[in-house]
This record gives C-alpha cells, structure tokens and sequence, in this order.
C-alpha cells in the first residue's frame, strides 16, 4: 500500500476515485485532521488516496498527473445515476482504544451452556471470604 496522492478538496478526491474504481484500481481514502497544536492549519483535513497493489502505483501516478492538468475533462464524470453508487466511503483511522472495543463487541462466546460445574458444598464448608470475616469480627 503506498500513498499516492494528499489534498484537502474531498471534492477532487472522490472525483478521480470514482475514476479509479472504473478503471479497477484498488485504493483507499483516508481522512486525517491535523492535530498538531503549533500549525497554523490546526483542525484542517487532509484527505488521503492509498493504492492498495504495488504494481497499480506507476499507472496510478500517470492518470493523476493527468487528472491534475484537467480537473474537470468529461474522462473523469461518470452518469449521474451510476455517481452515487460508485463513491467509495473516505474512511478516518480509528483509535486503538476504538478498534479493541470493535472487536470486543463482534466477540461471541462459543456457548452459553459452557459453565464450570457447581460444587456440593456441605452445610459446613465455608468460603475463604466467610471465615476472613468470622476471623476478623472477633
């Protein structure tokens, strides 16, 4: 995966990924707001196309520099009615905190039944617990 092209016009971006995706190059968006407190460009987004396969990056570097010259050639539109379908979600990397918790909510016990069998405990058999209480009351 290798990032090919940076650019705060989400506009522009989806634009040539729409391109992209009708030519069957794999990529990704990515969405990255600047949290740098010293930057005067401060909470800006900056949108980013990754390529997924090495061997579409060479490709890829021509049809932008070509996209770049013209904007807004008619190679670039696609139909209205297939516009919205084809848009790929810009997508924002998640936290780890985030993406631990996303796995612990797809997490699903092999079964319920599975539980450790009770022991018979005689009328004289105490917990640790009780007897630490008992011991310390008097």
């Amino acid at each position: 995966m290798r990032l090919i092209w940076s650019t705060e016009q989400i506009d522009s971006l989806r634009k040539f990924s729409r391109f992209l995706h009708k030519k069957g190059i794999d990529h990704m968006q990515e969405e990255v707001a600047n949290r740098d407190w010293a930057s005067t460009s401060y909470g800006n987004k900056i949108y980013n196309l990754w390529i997924q396969d090495e061997n579409q990056v060479a490709e890829t570097q021509t049809l932008l520099t070509a996209f770049l010259q013209d904007p807004d050639s008619t190679l670039y539109t696609l139909p209205q009615e297939n516009a919205l379908e084809n848009i790929s979600p810009v997508t924002t990397p998640q936290s780890p905190s985030k993406q631990f918790l996303e796995k612990r909510k797809q997490f699903k016990p092999a079964s319920s039944s599975a539980q450790f069998p009770k022991k018979n405990r005689g009328p004289f058999q105490f917990y640790l617990t009780n007897f630490l209480i008992i011991l310390c009351s008097t």
